[in-house]
This record gives structure tokens, sequence and C-alpha cells, in this order.
């Protein structure tokens, strides 16, 4: 998403379609929101500001933020959830973050969509989202 379509993504995953997905660069989660919304406010949609974080809010569920590295290598760094508005901020929860000695880890959040998951006969396994959970990655080469 790079321009005046992001208009055009929001309003499709406001719809009720189940699994959208597009990228966006930015240097972190936050970022991420922050550059939708300036190219929300490019799109010459009309859109108000608060309109705009609202539809945001209420269509973004993860995002994932792909680093690299500089051996050229790219990772997931973090997947951080979007839950929902706070006055007329965009309230974000970090849930897991690559950390070089530890691999990628759990911040011990539980995000909302484990409700969906489990609705649809899918299970975590118990300690998943426990701050203790780690998953460590072989560095190549």
């Amino acid at each position: 998403c790079r321009g005046r379509e992001a208009f055009e993504l929001i309003s499709a995953m406001n719809t009720g379609h189940n699994g959208s997905l597009t990228t966006i660069h930015a240097n972190n989660s936050r970022d991420a929101l922050r550059r939708l919304e300036s190219l929300l406010m490019m799109s010459e949609s009309g859109l108000s500001m608060g309109v705009a974080r609202y539809n945001m809010s209420r269509s973004i569920e993860l995002i994932v933020q792909v680093s690299r590295f500089s051996n050229g290598t790219r990772r997931v760094t973090e997947i951080t959830e979007v839950g929902g508005m706070e006055g007329d901020i965009i309230l974000t929860q970090e849930l897991f973050k690559y950390q070089k000695d530890l691999g990628f880890k759990c911040l011990g959040f539980v995000p909302r969509f484990v409700s969906k998951f489990a609705g649809a006969g899918i299970d975590f396994p118990k300690d998943f989202f426990s701050d203790n959970y780690s998953i460590k990655m072989k560095p190549k080469g």
C-alpha cells in the first residue's frame, strides 16, 4: 500500500470479508499505522483523522513486522495486535518480539483473536502466550 489505494484497502477490509492482507513500508508497527493514516489523509477521500483512525482500528487485527538485518536476511521481528480505540488513539499490544539472544519471544499477552480460533476448533498450547514461551531460531550460514 503506497498511496491513494489506502482508502480502498481500508474500505474493503471493513466490509466483513475475512483474510485481507497488505504490505506497507515502516520501521515498526506504530510507524506502519502512522504511515497508513498519512496515506488515508492523502487519498482525497474526505475522511477526518478520527474516522480514518476508527476505520483502521476496526479493520486491522495484527501487524507483522519484518526487518532486514545487516547480513541481508529478513526476519519477523514483532507481531502486534491492534485492539480498538481509546479516545483518538489506536490501541496496540506487542505480542511477540524477536530478541537476538532469546529468539522469537512471547511477551505474555493473550491476543483477542484466540477466541475466534477456539471457535474454529484451533487450540494453542496452554503456555503458548506465556512470557516464558520462545521459539529459538538457528542463524543461517
